[in-house]
């Protein structure tokens, strides 16, 4: 399996327990769980720029 597709995985999953945590989880779990989200949202973005960079990278100039 493709390290996008476990990651993928991984997120899915964090947004499922995070759901779970806004139901039913105390003000602390949910402040750490709004952390994991951000903390993923931010290696979302560093692997899209550098998916970009091979993308640019591959076509030449």
């Amino acid at each position: 399996m493709a390290d996008d597709d476990v990651f993928a995985m991984m997120v899915d999953a964090c947004l499922a327990a995070h759901e779970a945590v806004l139901k039913s989880g105390t003000l602390e779990i949910k402040i750490l769980s709004r952390a994991l989200l951000m903390e993923i949202g931010r290696e979302a973005a560093k692997r899209a720029g550098e998916s970009s960079s091979d993308t640019e990278n591959a076509g030449g100039g």
